[in-house]
C-alpha cells in the first residue's frame, strides 16, 4: 500500500488563520511540518504493505518539488521500503520565496528535522539511506558529512557542486558574487528546459507543471551553492559514508566534475562512481531505456546494501 501518513507533522504548530499553499490547500489539509523560521513545509511518504526493511529519504533539485520522484519512489516501495520526501523551503507546496534562501544551511535544517521525526516512528528500523538529485544531492552530502552515523548509505545524482562552463563562467561568477549582495533576488537568464532531458515528452510535463520554478536562478541562491560547494570540497576527507555516485555525461547544467571530485577526495571505503553516455542533467526523465538503467543501479546498489 502506498499513502502519505504523515498528516500533519506538527498539527500543533498550525498557525490560525490557516496558511495556504502555493496551490491554494489550506497547510491544516496537507501533510507538513513548521520549520525554525516559521515556514510550512510540504512532506510526502510512499509506504510499504509490510514493515520496512529500511528508510529511504529523496531530496529533490532546485526549482523542482519531490512529487516528480513519483516513479523511483514507487519502485522502492515494491522492494520493501519506506520512502518519504518533503518539499524544500521556496520549493513546490512548501511556503517561502520561490528559489530564495538566506543561507544554504536552511535546507540542511529542515531535510535533518524531518528526517529525524520520521526515524522516530520506526525504532525498529536500523538502516537509513538518502539519494539525492542536483540540489538534494549537495544537501545530502553536507548531511552526511556533518552528521556520520546518519546513513547507512547515500546515493547522489548530477551533485550541485561544479557548474558547467557554459552556465558558469569566472567572469559570471564574480559578477553573481556582488549582485547577491546589492540584489540577492534578481534573476539571471532562464535556463532553457531542453538540456535537463532528451525525453521531449517529459521535458514538456515539466514546462507544465506549475509547482516548477520556470524564472532565472537567483543571485544570492546561486551564491550560496557556490559557498556550499567549497565547504564540501574543503571537507571531503570527512565524508565516510558508502556513495554510489551517478552523473550524465552529456549533463550541461552541473558538470561531471562534481561527482569525480567526489570520488576522488571523499575516504569512503564503499564508493562507485557511473556515468551515463549521452544522458542529460535529469537522469530521472531521460528516455525509458536509460532512465530504467538509472534505476536499476540505484535498487541493487540499496537491496546490497541492506
Amino acid at each position: 500500500m502506498m499513502g502519505d501518513t504523515t498528516n500533519n507533522v506538527e498539527s500543533a504548530e498550525v498557525n490560525s488563520p490557516p496558511a495556504i499553499s502555493p496551490l491554494g490547500t489550506p497547510y491544516a489539509d496537507l501533510p507538513h511540518f513548521v520549520n525554525e523560521d516559521g515556514e510550512y513545509i510540504f512532506t510526502k511518504c510512499w509506504e510499504p504493505s509490510g514493515p520496512p526493511r529500511a528508510l529511504i529519504y529523496i531530496g529533490h533539485g532546485g526549482g523542482e518539488h519531490c512529487a516528480r520522484y513519483e516513479e523511483l519512489a514507487s519502485i522502492l516501495v515494491n522492494e520493501g521500503y519506506y520512502v518519504f520526501s518533503n518539499d524544500q523551503v521556496g520549493h513546490g507546496q512548501s511556503s517561502g520565496e520561490r528559489m530564495h534562501i538566506e543561507e544554504f544551511t536552511v535546507y540542511v535544517r529542515d531535510t535533518k528535522k524531518y528526517i529525524e521525526s520520521v526515524k522516530e516512528r520506526f525504532p525498529d528500523v536500523d538502516d537509513l539511506f538518502i539519494i539525492g538529485f542536483s540540489l538534494g544531492a549537495s544537501i545530502a552530502i553536507r548531511l552526511a558529512i556533518e552528521n556520520k552515523y546518519m546513513f547507512r548509505g547515500l546515493v547522489t545524482l548530477a551533485p550541485a557542486l561544479i557548474a558547467h562552463n557554459e552556465f558558469a563562467s569566472a567572469w559570471k561568477m564574480k559578477v553573481v558574487q556582488v549582485l547577491a549582495k546589492v540584489m540577492p533576488k534578481m534573476q539571471g537568464e532562464d535556463l532553457k528546459s531542453t538540456v535537463l532531458s532528451r525525453d521531449l515528452d517529459r521535458v514538456e510535463a515539466y514546462n507544465k507543471d506549475p509547482l516548477n520554478w520556470h524564472g532565472g536562478l537567483r543571485t544570492k541562491w546561486s551564491l550560496e551553492l557556490m559557498e556550499n560547494k567549497n565547504y564540501l570540497e574543503n571537507n571531503m576527507k570527512k565524508l565516510e559514508v558508502p556513495i554510489l555516485l551517478l552523473h550524465g555525461e552529456r549533463d550541461v547544467v552541473c558538470d561531471v566534475a562534481g561527482s569525480k571530485m567526489i570520488a576522488e577526495k571523499s575516504v569512503s571505503n564503499d564508493k562507485t562512481l557511473k556515468t551515463y553516455p549521452g544522458c542529460y542533467h535529469q537522469l530521472l526523465d531521460e528516455p525509458a531505456q536509460d532512465r530504467g538503467k538509472v534505476i536499476k543501479d540505484i535498487i541493487d546498489w540499496i537491496n546490497e546494501r541492506n
